[in-house]
């Protein structure tokens, strides 16, 4: 019987100690058989590793090198997916950090062997390590498990004794992600899944390079929402739509306020109304949805909606200088509107609302025939959706972000009190969200900009496309800065005293 081996390289177990610590635990495990996740030990463990005794010299080897801290797509998918009948193998060196003259060099020996590398950061996700996440072969598989502190050694090994005869290929980090649960990789379910993403901003090289970097294979069967901000300039709206409906089976879309800009091309549209008609003509034509569907049972409905001042009903922060939001938000000057309808009131969230009445026919059905129904728009619905107002840099931002009517549109469809199953996706804010309020669950999935995906609260491109829906909605998102510090800490939109952070910011 031909062995394979799955090996993870350790890291030092704490500065605290004269010289690091390794350890390996060596698992014996028959495929195929089911997947299953390591207990929440108080470690990182970074990738998994796939070797084959038949082929051990390295050099014969399809080798993938993942570091820890350089960020690659999920779409790197030598450990997802092959046609070659050759082994592979994925060798970790964690905490590695390539932007390391000698570690380069370390890189470079690897390619000029014809090898490949691919890089995950801390938040490693195993659709970057999926080679013995779904498996037909007959062979019995060796995990070589590490970084398991000495303190959990002993019921470390307890549990890795009593997993014998499964299938273990797992990697985990102190803060699970939603990836953990395999919703990335291949799916045998007959349904589809639910993936939602929103802010892809496309206009930055960064961001389209993600888009064109996510797999071609791992999502035929399911579906994408997007909710809003594709692009500003309608070239990269129409390649970026185009990229995602060649990798999806059904893709949703609402539109955004950096769609409707006409800044860069104003003298292609007598305002951002005609812009709104054209891309709408242009998801017709690529097969993209944005009216109400129900897709193998489960409805999922887009919303149109624009923001009002009036939303935001929170206590505003004085004694600093604000900017005016004409001077913060750039809606003002890039979008175009007929001259009844304006930023400065409700004319624009109420114009956009009653674009959803055409479809009201198709919502009432989804209502009596779907047990789940998935609603989305860009804009937030709720002000509790916001961090309060002394956590901003722009401490006004609540009066550009919002619309009641979306509220009153959602409750519409999910019921005044909600249910189990109601949940509704929307962009904007480019805050990581996931919350449950009156019964229906929000949640904000953005890549946002490139600048902003340094700062965990606010974007992401490792754990992006979210699945929410997979045979029912998916636990909660993990990467959610604010609704997690929401959940343990009451709200007070009373205290407009400035967060330090932001105080530093306006004293400067």
């Amino acid at each position: 019987m031909q062995y394979n081996f799955c090996a993870i390289t350790t890291l030092s177990l704490s500065r605290s100690l004269s010289c690091s610590a390794f350890m390996v635990l060596i698992l014996l495990c028959s495929s195929p058989s089911p997947s299953c996740s390591l207990p929440p030990f108080n470690s990182t463990i970074n990738a998994c590793s796939y070797y084959s005794s038949a082929n051990w010299p390295r050099r014969a080897m399809d080798l993938s090198c993942s570091s820890w801290q350089q960020v690659l797509p999920a779409s790197c998918l030598y450990n997802c997916l092959t046609d070659s009948s050759g082994p592979r193998v994925s060798n970790v060196s964690a905490g590695m950090r390539t932007d390391h003259s000698k570690n380069i060099l370390w890189v470079q020996r690897w390619r000029r062997m014809g090898l490949s590398c691919f890089s995950p950061r801390e938040q490693a996700l195993p659709a970057r390590c999926m080679y013995n996440c779904r498996s037909e072969s007959a062979e019995t598989r060796v995990f070589v498990m590490s970084c398991l502190y000495t303190n959990r050694l002993k019921k470390s090994m307890l549990w890795l004794r009593q997993q014998k005869g499964m299938n273990v290929c797992w990697f985990s980090r102190q803060t699970a992600l939603p990836a953990r649960y395999l919703h990335n990789c291949l799916s045998d379910r007959a349904g589809p899944r639910v993936f939602v993403v929103s802010d892809l901003h496309t206009d930055y090289l960064e961001n389209m390079s993600w888009v064109r970097r996510l797999s071609s294979v791992l999502y035929k069967k399911d579906v994408l929402i997007v909710a809003g901000d594709v692009a500003e300039m309608y070239k990269n709206f129409v390649n970026t739509m185009s990229e995602l409906r060649d990798r999806f089976q059904v893709v949703f879309f609402v539109p955004g306020n950096h769609d409707l800009w006409c800044r860069r091309e104003g003298e292609n549209y007598l305002d951002s109304l005609e812009k709104l008609d054209m891309l709408l003509d242009a998801c017709r034509e690529l097969g993209v949805s944005t009216r109400p569907r129900t897709i193998d049972g489960v409805g999922i409905i887009p919303l149109f909606s624009w923001y009002h001042k009036s939303f935001d009903k929170e206590k505003d922060v004085t004694g600093v200088r604000i900017p005016s939001l004409e001077m913060a938000c750039k809606d003002f000057h890039a979008c175009k509107w007929p001259e009844e309808l304006s930023n400065n009131d409700a004319s624009l969230s109420q114009y956009f609302d009653l674009l959803n009445e055409k479809n009201l026919n198709a919502m009432e059905q989804i209502r009596k025939k779907s047990n789940q129904i998935i609603t989305f728009s860009h804009f937030v619905p709720r002000q509790e959706l916001c961090p309060e107002k002394r956590m901003l840099f722009y401490p006004n931002l609540p009066k550009i972000i919002g619309s009641d009517p979306l509220e009153v549109r959602i409750r519409s469809i999910h019921g005044q009190k909600g249910n189990t199953s109601a949940c509704h996706v929307f962009g904007h804010t480019h805050f990581c969200w996931d919350a449950v309020l009156d019964g229906i669950r929000y949640v904000q999935a953005p890549l946002a900009y490139p600048r902003e995906r340094k700062r965990r609260m606010n974007g992401g491109e490792d754990w992006l496309p979210f699945c929410v829906y997979d045979c029912g909605l998916t636990e909660q998102l993990s990467p959610s800065f604010w609704s997690d510090y929401y959940t343990k800490n009451k709200r007070e939109p009373e205290n407009t005293e400035l967060a330090p952070w932001v105080a530093r910011f306006y004293r400067s």
